[in-house]
């Protein structure tokens, strides 16, 4: 850990704009802000937040080393998180429990699920993946 490093949680952005603190996570590799993962999961809730996209690159160079992390959001009711994380980890996701919950939703979606349209884009990456 870097010895500047006093609060990890100074590392997290603040608000919806706050480029600063986004733009400083390329400074540090993943296994520094494994513990700050899920809190970095929230900015992509809403992908209309313009840090969102500064947020979700940095999660995705670094996917290998979170995945595990979506698996809550990813059983969670809120369709529109769920939406925008696998979306945004589509082509990346390889674990088998999110596979499944993704196969689950394509399959069997519920109301909740289809009004927000998951079940069509968890069609299109079972198909585009082959699961």
């Amino acid at each position: 850990m870097r010895n500047e490093l006093q609060n990890i949680f100074d590392l997290i952005p603040k608000e919806k704009g706050d480029y600063k603190r986004a733009k400083n996570l390329k400074n540090y590799n993943v296994a520094e802000l494994k513990p700050i993962i899920p809190n970095l999961l929230e900015w992509i809730q809403d992908m209309n937040w313009p840090i969102s996209g500064i947020v979700a690159e940095y999660l995705v160079d670094n996917f290998i080393e979170i995945e595990n992390e979506i698996y809550p959001i990813l059983i969670t009711v809120d369709h529109i998180w769920k939406w925008n994380v696998i979306n945004i980890f589509k082509d990346l996701i390889v674990d088998e429990k999110n596979i499944e919950i993704i196969k689950r939703i394509a399959k069997n979606p519920t109301e909740m699920e289809k009004s927000e349209e998951l079940d069509l884009l968890c069609k299109e990456v079972v198909e585009k993946r082959k699961w």
